[in-house]
Parts: structure tokens; sequence; C-alpha cells
């Protein structure tokens, strides 16, 4: 895989992720965002094809569209469950010791 052909894959993977199920990106949309913004030209859409499934491969979450004339998008995690359940945890314990008590209310 050439450096040119590794930055196009880095290009089209940071493309996908300002895409959602609301705004998904075709191939064409794609080839003229990779010529307007990364002024990388000539390049095959087919070529687009195997870098999305490419980085599907390697575990991204890009979807396609039912419509398969609309494209694709990345379905987004901002936080894995496990990092949610730690801060619901520390989150529900800040809160509960943030709490005056009623005790504490009636002295005040």
């Amino acid at each position: 895989m050439g450096t040119d052909h590794k930055e196009k894959l880095i290009r089209v993977l940071q493309i996908l992720e300002e895409t959602d199920e609301k705004s998904p990106m075709n191939a064409t949309q794609i080839l003229k965002y990779l010529e307007e913004e990364y002024q990388i030209e000539q390049v095959d859409r087919r070529s687009v094809y195997r870098d999305i499934k490419m980085l599907q491969f390697c575990g991204y979450e890009i979807y396609q569209c039912a419509d398969k004339k609309m494209g694709w998008y990345m379905k987004k995690h901002i936080f894995s469950d496990w990092e949610i359940k730690i801060m619901l945890k520390d989150t529900g314990a800040f809160l509960v010791s943030s709490v005056p008590s009623e005790e504490q209310e009636m002295r005040d």
C-alpha cells in the first residue's frame, strides 16, 4: 500500500466521520470532497468502495443506506458502554455526596 493510498484511506475515514444516518455521503460526494479539500485527484470510484470495505474490516461502524445511492454513514459512539457506566456510577456518587442532608438543612 503506497503512501498516496494510505493518505487517501485516512482521508476517506475523516470524511465519513462527518457523516451520520441523516447526512450520508455517496462515492461521488466523497470523490468531490477528496479533490476539493485534500487535492487528491483522479481517484477511481471503485477504490473508494475498497477503502470503505477496508475500514469496515478494521472495525469502523460504517453502514450503507437502505437506498444505496445515498451512500454510507458512520455510526458514532462518543463513549463505550463501560465508560458510560463508570461515569454514571461516579456521577451518582458525586450527586449523592453533594446533596445536603435534611439535618444539615435544618441547622442552616
